[in-house]
């Protein structure tokens, strides 16, 4: 069922093992930004939202379960989570996301007068994870260290193709023919050198001009 604007206000969902039928009710701001859900079994879902449908915050059945804060470009810079758990994030004037950080006991987190268990790791910890980002003067991302997962570094051509990214479990290289389509590199060294070994042979070779389709789904051309 729909309103007016075409907002979806209510959904049926029919089960025909249990020949039930669960219905879904939604209600929506000035804007047609959706701010509340109720489910067949009754669970109450809000969004609050504010300008032009920010996400500000989840409630379920009352409860904050996540909120969001935003700079004055709306871009997300801290996620608060119910269990005192948050996630920050900067940017530097670029816009480009500089840091990431992973921290714990949050003014939004456990309510004071609840008895709620946590990790003892957790409570010991302030920061749990940090991830830094490095950019080259082009803008490129040069390497990544998280205190969790290693360090990350790439590598780019002149071109800025990614020729190779490193980490703690290993290297891995890419390649890529004049026209930039990424190549397996132990494959397409067999055939290039077979290909190319012919066409020196033949009618000469030329890396620009040889680089055409010469068959696709069974057509030559």
């Amino acid at each position: 069922y729909y309103d007016a604007v075409g907002n979806v206000i209510r959904e049926h969902h029919q089960d025909y093992k249990t020949k039930k039928t669960g219905v879904w009710k939604h209600s929506y701001d000035e804007i047609n930004d959706r701010i509340k859900t109720v489910r067949p079994d009754g669970q109450k879902i809000d969004w609050l939202t504010y300008g032009s449908g920010h996400v500000h915050s989840l409630i379920v059945n009352g409860q904050d379960v996540v909120s969001f804060e935003r700079d004055d470009l709306h871009r997300e810079i801290a996620r608060h989570y119910a269990n005192g758990i948050s996630q920050e994030q900067h940017y530097d004037t670029m816009g480009r996301l500089t840091q990431q950080n992973i921290v714990n006991g949050h003014e939004f987190g456990y309510p004071s007068n609840e008895q709620v268990s946590q990790n003892n790791a957790i409570q010991e910890t302030q920061q749990l994870i940090q991830r830094l980002y490095q950019y080259d003067k082009t803008g490129q991302l040069t390497g990544i260290k998280d205190t969790r997962r290693g360090n990350i570094n790439y590598k780019y051509d002149p071109v800025g193709r990614l020729l190779e990214a490193s980490s703690k479990l290993g290297k891995e290289t890419f390649s890529f023919d004049p026209a930039s389509n990424i190549l397996d590199s132990y494959h397409s060294q067999k055939v290039q050198s077979h290909s190319q070994k012919l066409e020196e042979t033949g009618f000469g070779y030329n890396r620009l001009v040889n680089n055409v389709v010469k068959e696709y789904l069974d057509q030559q051309y």
